[in-house]
């Protein structure tokens, strides 16, 4: 059995939850098509069965538009020290959206700042959803096109922000968000990103910041 504690990071509308339904195979974090973050608070669950050694933390999504963001981010701030073990950090990427969104470059500063430890980096990974089965074989292709384009900018930021020059890459991977049509492609995928978890030292969350400073310096 897998025992893997992760983390999902990203900005609203990018499939956190659904990468959290699709790693549990079932519906355990809400989700709908509002343009405004289905989850509210952080929070967190444990999967069943053959999945009962995974946890899985969902956090709203950063968008601004509500000025709730500052009191979600020192909510999840203290939902990670309160619940140690994390061993992951899962920044979520729309397949679709070609820009670099300025929510998920204030993701990244943050990780600099909440984790002043360096080697966090070597727990975070990249993950773009909505990598739908249905997508034409062209568009699949251009996976590594993505990672080409975003990893430079994250390794970018991360030296900009804390001058960690230790990082080279992250690890990738390109999921469905549709737990239920158990693509065989983005079910390989879940299965590399949890065995990848798994063999994870846990983050010393002793070492995470408080909260409220750190959100002034990157919001």
């Amino acid at each position: 059995m897998i025992n893997a504690k992760l983390l999902l990071l990203g900005e609203t509308g990018n499939g956190k939850s659904s990468l959290g339904n699709f790693i549990f195979g079932k519906e355990v974090f809400s989700v709908s098509e509002n343009p405004e973050s289905e989850t509210k608070v952080t929070t967190g669950a444990y999967g069943d069965n053959e999945n009962s050694g995974i946890f899985v933390i969902d956090t709203p999504g950063l968008q601004d538009a509500e000025g709730t963001d500052r009191e979600h981010l020192i909510q999840m701030v203290d939902y990670i020290k309160t619940n140690p073990g994390l061993q992951a950090v899962i920044i979520v990427f729309n397949y679709h959206q070609e820009r670099f969104a300025k929510n998920i470059q204030t993701v990244i500063k943050l990780l600099c700042n909440v984790f002043p430890c360096t080697n966090v980096w070597s727990h975070v990974a990249l993950v773009w959803t909505k990598y739908y089965y249905y997508l034409p074989q062209a568009e699949k292709d251009k996976r590594e096109i993505k990672v080409c384009k975003f990893m430079p900018k994250v390794l970018n930021l991360v030296k900009e922000t804390n001058g960690d020059q230790s990082i080279q890459k992250f690890p990738t991977f390109f999921v469905d968000s549709d737990f239920e049509r158990k693509d065989e492609f983005s079910c390989e995928e879940i299965n590399r990103l949890l065995t990848w978890v798994h063999q994870l030292d846990p983050i010393d969350v002793n070492k995470v910041v408080a909260a409220d400073p750190v959100i002034k310096e990157v919001v």
